[in-house]
């Protein structure tokens, strides 16, 4: 992850951030997403992840993503909406949403390499955190 951006909604000036979002820069972890394709470019996605640093942050999210297959990449864009919750000597869990974007290079029949950068927009009506999440590994189909 990235520096968190954080602003006020109401005046879209930036300010401080709280102190969660000061500590959820710069995390690593894990995510694991779960895609069931309804349609041939279209598919339901369950993605659940797991950062930590000076904060310890579990993302719920579930959403659409789309893509094609062109020769051996599959590009796709995907739309999430869920939760994440933070903890540190206290804990927040505030709505998420989470645009993004990557593909996938298949290795071979059932085994691919999968790039994504995500913007996951969490916190309440009147004060948001913007995050850059980067992610790279394998990905299975089934």
């Amino acid at each position: 992850m990235g520096a968190a951006h954080c602003e006020m909604i109401y005046s879209s000036a930036t300010t401080v951030c709280d102190p969660f979002s000061a500590k959820s820069s710069n995390l690593s972890g894990w995510d694991v997403s779960v895609e069931k394709q309804y349609f041939r470019y279209f598919g339901a996605v369950a993605d659940f992840g797991g950062l930590y640093g000076g904060v310890t942050q579990t993302n719920f999210l579930f959403g659409l993503r789309g893509g094609a297959s062109i020769g051996r990449l599959r590009p796709f864009a995907q739309a999430l909406i869920g939760a994440v919750h933070a903890q540190e000597s206290g804990s927040d869990t505030s709505f998420a949403e989470d645009l993004g974007v990557g593909t996938d290079f298949r290795l071979v029949r059932l085994l691919s390499w999968r790039s994504q950068a995500d913007e996951l927009k969490t916190g309440s009506p009147d004060f948001e955190r913007h995050c850059l999440r980067l992610s790279s590994g394998l990905a299975v189909r089934f």
